[in-house]
Parts: structure tokens; C-alpha cells; sequence
């Protein structure tokens, strides 16, 4: 009870602090009973506008929301510019995100940054507004309020925000701008987790875009290299094909050995097997690749990956013939060279493929030209120009 002798000009702020009071010592009915008092008695004071918000918090902490959100809409409504409009603003937005009611919580929220942008609880406010458009799927929203909330408040909110605006933006399927906001949060926290198939993806994407050295980088984010049979088997196998194309040969035959530890006698195995047979070639490890092109073909038998092996072994072929050629033994350097030609002859002639048949053509040539035999390579040029015009040779 308030001693009934003090002044009329203390008793105000007495009753406010003895709502005050009840409410830190955790006495909410107290504090939310002494508020309405000073309302009562005292409707006009300065501390009307703090004392509904008080009144608000200490009914939220009671767990009559609709009471607390009635104060606080009468705070927003009432005293529209007043500090306890800003606690009254993300009370409600707190209050609608734990009914989800993302309409209410984003209105509340977008106030609050709107009137007050320099608030405590501005990052807070952010973050809501991202998670509530989130939630609701939409990401072309989530992602610039996250990004804000991470700007205000990096401390608190970098993790929970960027693994949300790396969702979103995986969601969107938006490459670029995904591997900026992957490269955005690993360069700001090392060792922060990135979700593997979010990499996966990335660096699948990357590969057939041939942004081959980006792509590897996110293979690599995706592996387990000490448990690397926990690994998505396609990551090994695109990360070794992207390797081969950077030039890191032998770590694309680590990726591919990989790859092939787990994965049976298939068209993938034997693709993976080229991929193994060519970096082993570009380290000029010819018996290796020649092996490596035998045991794909043992049970490759047809179709591109039999073409694919063929044209491996005989760019293995042509590589032998080179060396003999620049050692002088020109006849062993042509018998390779009809060795290569021989080993088009399938590919060049039997398959029809737009990629692997005029590049069987084109090397088919180039060997019979090696072999001394131009009447034969000039034949193989004019079927290459006749059934594919416009191909070109990789670069």
C-alpha cells in the first residue's frame, strides 16, 4: 500500500515505481494491478505512454496476450513518437511471430526500423522481418532484411542470418549470388558450417556452366577427405572432372579414386575412369593411363562410354608416338600413330554423337596424317565437314 500522506506530486511516481518494482521481482499480476492504478488516478501524466508499455510487458510475462497487446497498440496508436512506442513496435512483432502471424509481425517490425532506425533493436527487428518473409517462402524479401539485420548486429546475427539467406538464395536457385553470400560468411567466420548439398549444388551448377576452378572450390567445401566414403559419391566424381580441367591432375586422380572406390561397373565408372586416364596422361604417366583405359573397357563394350575410353587411348597412343618422333624413331613413332588411328575407327564410324563422333573424326585425321597416310586423313576431314559443319575443336 502507498503511505496516503504522500504529496499528490510524489504519489504518481511512486505508484509507477512500485509497478516497477513488483515487475523486476517477477510479481507480474502485482505490477500489472499497480500500473492500472496509476492509469486510473493518473491518465494525463507524462508516464502514461511507459506506463501502458510496462503494463503490456508485465501482462505478456503473465501470458495474457491479449491484454498485452492491447497496451501496446494503444502505445503506437496514442504516444505514436514516444520511447515506449519503439518497446510497444517489437513487443507486438514478437508477440505476432509466436502466433505466426508473419502479416502483423512484419508491419510491426517495419515500424519499428522505420521510426526508430537507430534502435537497439533495430538488428532484432531486421532479423524478423527476414525470418517472417522466409517462412512464408519469400525469399526476394527474406534476403535484404537478413542482410540488414547481420549489418546492424554482426555479433548476433551473422550465423542465424546468413544460413538463412544462404537457404533463400538456394531456394532461388541463384547461383551467383549464392556462391557471394557462401564466400560472405565463411570469409567472416572460418569455421562456419555451410549445408553440403547447398555446396554440392553450387559446385554441380558451377561445372556445367564451366566455371570449372569456382566449381571446385565448393566441391571441395562439400567433402569429408577423412572419411571421404561419407561424401556424396558425385562430389568426388565433379570434383575430380573440374581438377582435371584447372590442371590439378593429381589431386583429380585423388577425387576420382574416390569415386571409383565406391561405385560399380557402369557408364559413370567408365566416365570417371577417362577422367582418372586423362590427368594421368597430362602427367605424362602413359603405361597408367593405358590401364586405367583397359579396365574401362573390360566392361564398356558400346555406345559413348566405349567412344570415350577409344579416344582415350588413342590420345595415349598419339602421346607415345610424339615422344618416339622426337627421339627420332620415326617408325615407331608411326606405328603409334596408326595405333591412335585405329582406336577412332569405332567412335568415328559407328557412333553418332554430336560431341564424342566429330572429335573422333578430327583426331582420326590428325593421326592418319601422322601415319603417312594423308589420302586416308583428307576422307575423314570431308566426312567431319559434311556431318558436322560448325563443331570445333576444344580449346
Amino acid at each position: 500500500m502507498l503511505n496516503e500522506a504522500l504529496p499528490e506530486k510524489l504519489r504518481a511516481g511512486a505508484l509507477f515505481n512500485k509497478g516497477w518494482s513488483y515487475a523486476e521481482s517477477g510479481r507480474h499480476q502485482d505490477a500489472a494491478a499497480a500500473f492500472s492504478q496509476f492509469l486510473a488516478e493518473h491518465p494525463a501524466h507524462t508516464l502514461t505512454a511507459k506506463a501502458l508499455a510496462r503494463r503490456g510487458l508485465a501482462y505478456r510475462d503473465a501470458r495474457d496476450v491479449t491484454k498485452a497487446v492491447g497496451d501496446f497498440q494503444r502505445v503506437v496508436k496514442e504516444f505514436t513518437n514516444s520511447d515506449a512506442a519503439e518497446v510497444s513496435y517489437l513487443q507486438l512483432g514478437l508477440i505476432a511471430g509466436e502466433q505466426r502471424d508473419f502479416k502483423a509481425m512484419i508491419s510491426a517490425f517495419e515500424m519499428l526500423v522505420k521510426k526508430y532506425p537507430n534502435s537497439p533493436a533495430a538488428a532484432q527487428a531486421w532479423f524478423g522481418i527476414g525470418r517472417a518473409h522466409f517462412d512464408q517462402k519469400e525469399f526476394d524479401k527474406a534476403v535484404p532484411a537478413l542482410e540488414k539485420a547481420v549489418e546492424k548486429d554482426r555479433q548476433t546475427y551473422l550465423d542465424r542470418a546468413s544460413q538463412m539467406i544462404i537457404l533463400a538464395l538456394y531456394a532461388q536457385q541463384n547461383v551467383d549470388a549464392l556462391a557471394k553470400a557462401v564466400d560472405a560468411y565463411l570469409q567472416a567466420s572460418p569455421g562456419a558450417v555451410v549445408p553440403l548439398n547447398t555446396l554440392t549444388w553450387l559446385g554441380l551448377k558451377l561445372y556445367d556452366m564451366r566455371e570449372f576452378t569456382r566449381s571446385a572450390r565448393y566441391l571441395v567445401l562439400a567433402t569429408t577427405p577423412d572419411e571421404p566414403q561419407n561424401t556424396d559419391p558425385r562430389v568426388w566424381n565433379y570434383l575430380g572432372m573440374a581438377l582435371l580441367e584447372t590442371g590439378d591432375f593429381e589431386k583429380s586422380i585423388a577425387a576420382s579414386d574416390h569415386y571409383l572406390a565406391v561405385t560399380p561397373d557402369s557408364a559413370v565408372k567408365a566416365r570417371a575412369l577417362v577422367t582418372k586416364g586423362r590427368a594421368l596422361l597430362a602427367l605424362g604417366r602413359l603405361e597408367d593411363a593405358q590401364k586405367i583405359a583397359q579396365d574401362g573397357l573390360a566392361f564398356a563394350k558400346d555406345g559413348k562410354p566405349q567412344a570415350m575410353l577409344l579416344i582415350l587411348e588413342a590420345d595415349i597412343a598419339m602421346s607415345a608416338g610424339d615422344k618416339y618422333a622426337a627421339d627420332g624413331a620415326d617408325a615407331e613413332a608411326r606405328n603409334k600413330y596408326s595405333a591412335a588411328a585405329s582406336k577412332l575407327m569405332i567412335p568415328a564410324q559407328f557412333l553418332v554423337d554430336e560431341e564424342l563422333t566429330p572429335e573422333a573424326l578430327d583426331k582420326a585425321a590428325r593421326a592418319l596424317d601422322k601415319a603417312g597416310q594423308p589420302e586416308k586423313a583428307a576422307e575423314f576431314r570431308k566426312l567431319l565437314q559434311e556431318q558436322y559443319p560448325k563443331w570445333q575443336p576444344k580449346r
